[in-house]
Parts: C-alpha cells; sequence; structure tokens
C-alpha cells in the first residue's frame, strides 16, 4: 500500500478563507488578533478551518474575512457535505491583542466564534484564544487533532 496516498493532505490558509474537505487533511495558518474555527465531524473523520480578520462586516461587505459570516458559512458547507449538527465539534484559536491595532479586535473576534458556535449547539472542546502573542496553529481535519505553537519574538513555545 502507498503510504503517501495514505497522509493526510496540507494545506496553508490564508486571512480570509475556508478550508473544508472531505479527505483527511493538514490545515496551517498564522494567527495575531485574527480567529480560526477549526470544525470536524468526529463520526465521519473530516471538515475544515477558517480564518477571519474581523468579527462583522461593515459598509455592506459580506466575506468570509467577518466571523459573522465566515463562521456559518463554513457550517452549511461541513453539513451540506453530509455531516450531522449532532456529531460536529469545534476548536477555537487566536484572537491576541495586537499593539499595533485596537484591542477590542481580538477580544471581538473570539467573542463571535463562542457566541455563534453556542447558538449553533457546536460544543467547543478546545478554545486557545486570548493574549499578546501571536499563534502558529496546525488542524487535523480527520482527527480533529489541534496543535497550537505561541510566538514568542524569533522563538516559540509549544502547548
Amino acid at each position: 500500500m502507498d503510504m503517501e496516498a495514505l497522509a493526510p493532505q496540507s494545506y496553508y490558509l490564508q486571512p480570509g478563507y475556508i478550508f473544508v474537505s472531505r479527505i483527511p487533511s493538514t490545515v496551517r495558518t498564522v494567527l495575531g488578533s485574527c480567529v480560526s474555527v477549526c470544525l470536524w465531524d468526529v463520526r465521519k473523520g473530516w471538515g475544515g478551518m477558517n480564518h477571519y480578520i474581523y468579527s462583522r462586516p461593515w459598509g455592506g461587505q459580506r466575506n468570509a474575512q467577518f466571523g459573522s459570516i465566515s463562521i456559518p458559512y463554513m457550517v452549511k458547507m461541513v453539513l451540506d457535505q453530509g455531516s450531522s449538527r449532532s456529531d460536529l465539534a469545534a476548536h477555537v484559536v487566536g484572537g491576541a491583542q495586537n499593539p499595533h491595532l485596537a484591542k477590542e479586535i481580538g477580544r471581538d473576534n473570539v467573542k463571535i466564534a463562542l457566541e455563534l458556535l453556542d447558538k449553533l449547539n457546536i460544543p467547543v472542546k478546545i478554545n486557545d484564544t486570548g493574549g499578546e502573542k501571536g499563534r502558529k496553529a496546525q488542524f487535523n481535519t480527520g482527527t480533529g487533532e489541534l496543535s497550537v505553537e505561541i510566538m514568542v519574538g524569533p522563538e516559540r513555545r509549544k502547548v
């Protein structure tokens, strides 16, 4: 059996995007005040991840840069692929305070994720949010495993 064929696909997720796949995949991203919600179907072993910049849109914008748009749309994408809402679980990661931006941005990004997931009855298994340091996140959509590295200057600390 070809082991490379069994290895999860690997993707780097840019800000303002959503990744969903029925193929077990490893999704990576880097977060400061942005937030990623990692969503997976615990029974079927697949799911996705988003990376949004702001909690809510302004000026009529409606795209995945905003948590209030991105989270429900990602849930819809997973449900449209055949998942049941009762089989979904989530992780929330990011939302650090950026000293160069308004400190509410990270806090509001986390708040919208937790509020929407609660409203959608999707349990949050890991909430690794806040603080003053960015994070590197890696999510396995097949197993639900989340790896987070806290960025400490040029050095990193695994949590």
